[in-house]
């Protein structure tokens, strides 16, 4: 009997059953809404991409899951962007310009008022979501981010109807709105940390 052989073998196995038992009780979770479809959703030129996110692969001891809360946020992207590469070469100042002059022209055309998500199925009232005015961030030339803080949806929500109400200046004003059929993603699984994959953000 070759013992080096033998050894390796035992090496081998008890490495696997160590990698076994951290599979075994590394449990994590996925939890947001996504759109039910891929419509492409505008006002004016300006593309709507939702984003109601709780965590992704988190495991199920970490706080984000113990809390529970959704942050909820709208990119809102030029579809008709003239900017061209050379101007970004200025530095952050030029940055910081192009993307106050493209918040000039977005509020120019409408004033976003609130986002309402109505919950399916629906025993809990809709909850009323408010604009943050000072914090547009991430944003750039062509797009600018709307954040509506964070919220708690109930565990039994499977769907949402999300309705972003803007107003248009006038005179007179007049009111308009984009609405995002979306449902729940979540998920729990098992697994090591290093050989998961982590996709946050757009």
């Amino acid at each position: 009997m070759n013992w080096h052989h033998v050894k390796g073998d035992l090496v081998s196995l008890s490495a696997g059953l160590v990698l076994l038992g951290l599979c075994g009780c590394s449990v994590y979770m996925t939890r947001y809404f996504e759109r039910e479809d891929d419509n492409e959703i505008r006002l004016d030129q300006y593309r709507l991409r939702p984003r109601i996110f709780a965590f992704q692969e988190e495991k199920v001891s970490g706080p984000r899951v113990a809390r529970g809360t959704f942050t909820v946020t709208i990119r809102l992207e030029d579809t008709a962007s003239s900017i061209e590469e050379y101007e970004w070469r200025y530095g952050q100042k030029a940055i910081d310009s192009l993307a106050d002059r493209f918040l000039q022209q977005v509020t120019d055309k409408f004033v976003v008022d609130s986002l309402v998500l109505n919950q399916s199925p629906g025993s809990d009232p809709p909850l009323v979501l408010f604009p943050e005015r000072t914090n547009y961030s991430p944003r750039r030339e062509d797009f600018l981010t709307l954040r509506f803080g964070e919220t708690v949806v109930q565990r039994v929500t499977e769907r949402l109807r999300a309705v972003l109400y803007v107003t248009r200046p006038g005179p007179p004003p007049t009111a308009d709105s984009a609405v995002f059929p979306m449902r729940r993603y979540e998920v729990e699984d098992k697994g090591l940390l290093m050989f998961r994959e982590h996709v946050h953000g757009y």
